[in-house]
């Protein structure tokens, strides 16, 4: 399988980060969801290489060699000049109104409160599933997806009561 690595640049050509995946769209999206960097990305560079070792070697090079501002992995913590700074179109001195914060607050600890359930959740779900309910009846009632089960069904060695839909021909009533 071909893995690529990555260089993110900002718009004044500044390597703000280099990568490796076998899946550019997934890791891509992460770091769109996660990074405080991300909005200061204006180009990338993209790099393929047949096995995920050389990639791996390369990326480790480019890094040590190249020095982008907010790897961490093979080099240290990012300077702290590198941080990103406030946005242009964003007000600096943001404060949330009174009632916003409150709902930041309780949604935290609600956030939090889920977390701490996740471990009980996880270990209902796989006995559950050895007792036959679907990935999709738990997905139903707890609100998590259906890949959050098929994988505790597969940590679990649960077997598939019906085989995948997905990827197989479906014989046609009409022919």
């Amino acid at each position: 399988m071909n893995t690529a690595l990555y260089r993110f640049y900002d718009k004044t050509g500044n390597l703000l980060y280099v990568g490796i995946s076998d899946n550019l769209g997934t890791r891509f999206y992460n770091h769109a969801r996660k990074k405080p960097w991300w909005p200061q990305v204006a180009t990338a560079n993209v790099e393929w290489f047949d096995t995920r070792a050389k990639a791996a070697k390369a990326e480790r090079k480019a890094i040590r060699s190249e020095h982008p501002l907010w790897n961490i992995v093979h080099k240290g913590r990012p300077r702290r000049s590198a941080r990103v700074k406030p946005s242009p179109t964003r007000e600096p001195s943001f404060v949330p109104s009174p009632e916003d914060a409150k709902l930041f607050r309780v949604y935290r600890r609600a956030r939090k409160e889920a977390n701490e359930l996740l471990p009980q959740v996880r270990e209902f779900a796989a006995q559950a599933l050895k007792d036959g309910a679907t990935v999709g009846q738990l997905s139903k009632w707890t609100g998590l997806t259906d890949e959050v089960f098929r994988r505790i069904a597969r940590a679990e060695g649960v077997e598939r009561l019906r085989p995948p839909t997905v990827g197989r021909e479906v014989e046609r009533a009409d022919e």
